[in-house]
């Protein structure tokens, strides 16, 4: 499999995170969660706009220092003892290769380190039906959701961190829409631009 490393998406690494993304959901942007994992103040104050994550990081999986697999989690307000995945995903080329199971136990035993009751993510159920498969092979219950009118076959998945009880999301409100505005809503290109900008002043890449 060759040398495996992990790194936390920062001001050295951001680009290839988000050439990544694209790569994997060529339908999605993630530009704006990627830039906000980096630094979420920083982010508020170039984008010009107020967020609700409590936690938010990504991160980037590294064979032979070639960049092959990105993760993510995050926190929402009000549920302190749970933590959501993002972003999930493998380089296409390396796929059917073991490491997107390699990737998904890191990120769920990151999880576990921060003493979180639960690890949750929300998927196009046909869209991302191999990733799917491996959610529900890891032990992750699925669920329709049909709180909010989306496009497609949304599915909430749960996957218990610890021995105790715990409950499924029930349908409840996840404000997938009203986070999509918010993405929406901003000017992608000046947003990246102005992290150009800050980033060769600041860090000099």
């Amino acid at each position: 499999m060759g040398i495996i490393d992990y790194k936390r998406v920062d001001f050295s690494n951001y680009l290839d995170a988000i050439r990544l993304q694209k790569s994997i959901f060529p339908l999605e942007d993630g530009s704006y969660n990627i830039l906000e994992s980096i630094d979420i103040n920083l982010f508020k104050k170039i984008a010009k706009i107020d967020n609700e994550f409590e936690f938010l990081e990504y991160y980037l999986m590294y064979v032979n220092d070639e960049v092959v697999g990105i993760s993510g989690l995050y926190q929402i307000p009000d549920f302190s003892d749970e933590i959501w995945l993002g972003c999930f995903g493998i380089d296409k080329s390396y796929r059917r290769k073991g490491y997107g199971k390699k990737l998904l136990n890191w990120t769920i035993e990151k999880a576990k380190k921060m003493n979180m009751k639960v690890l949750r993510l929300y998927t196009d159920f046909n869209d991302n039906a191999n990733a799917v498969k491996l959610y529900e092979k890891i032990g992750f219950i699925g669920e329709k959701y049909l709180a909010e009118d989306l496009n497609y076959d949304c599915r909430i998945y749960t996957l218990p961190l610890e021995g105790t009880s715990f409950d499924l999301w029930n349908n409840r409100y996840a404000g997938v829409l009203e986070y999509e505005d918010m993405e929406n809503s901003l000017d992608k290109e000046e947003v990246i631009k102005s992290y150009r900008d800050y980033v060769e002043k600041i860090y000099k890449f």
